[in-house]
């Protein structure tokens, strides 16, 4: 394995002013593709993100009217949506189950 002095070296044997300017194109070259790959990455990154936000804005928009015939079949006054918020839940409180129910009847 070379070190990176090894790799200087070889560099600065090969001065050919033909092979440098070769060299310098190709480096060019590469850092454009470089470059063009990262953007394209970049708006695939924002374009699955985007779908994702689309998909899961349609599905708290169904869960939401499952949410809240479950909420008022069973009397409550208040639903808390963000598990984040909450720092404990009783289980025999959550009504998880029962609203995925309420989704897949229709």
């Amino acid at each position: 394995m070379k070190t990176i002095n090894d790799l200087k070296l070889d560099l600065e044997k090969n001065n050919d002013p033909k092979k440098e300017e070769a060299k310098k194109n190709k480096i060019e070259t590469l850092n454009e593709l470089i470059k063009d790959y990262k953007r394209l990455v970049d708006d695939a990154k924002e374009e699955i993100a985007r779908e994702d936000q689309e998909l899961v804005a349609a599905i708290l928009k169904k869960a939401d009217g499952a949410l809240q015939k479950v909420a008022k079949k069973n009397g409550f006054t208040m639903i808390l949506k963000d598990p984040n918020a909450v720092g404990f839940l009783d289980p025999s409180v959550d009504i998880t189950n029962e609203v995925l129910t309420e989704l897949n009847k229709g």
